[in-house]
C-alpha cells in the first residue's frame, strides 16, 4: 500500500500543478471548487465553479473567496 499511495500522491500533485499551469486555481479538490482569473468592468476577479453546478455562473473579487460569490 505504501508504494501505491506514494505513486498516487505524486500523480495527483503533478496533475494539480498542470491545472495550475493553465491558470486554474484548485481551491478545494474534495469539493471540486475551482477559480478562473478574469476581468469584470476593468477589475480583476475570479470566475468560480463548484462540482455539481451546471455551468460557471458565479464570480467573486480576488480578495473575498467563496464567501463573496455573486451570480454573473
Amino acid at each position: 500500500m505504501g508504494k501505491e499511495f506514494l505513486e498516487a500522491s505524486q500523480s495527483a500533485g503533478s496533475t494539480l500543478a498542470e491545472i495550475n499551469g493553465l491558470g486554474i486555481f484548485v481551491r478545494d479538490p474534495e469539493a471540486g471548487l475551482i477559480d478562473f482569473p478574469a476581468q469584470r468592468e476593468g477589475e480583476e476577479i475570479f470566475l468560480c465553479f463548484r462540482l455539481g453546478e451546471d455551468a460557471v455562473a458565479w464570480w467573486h473579487p480576488v480578495d473575498t473567496g467563496f464567501s463573496g460569490r455573486q451570480p454573473l
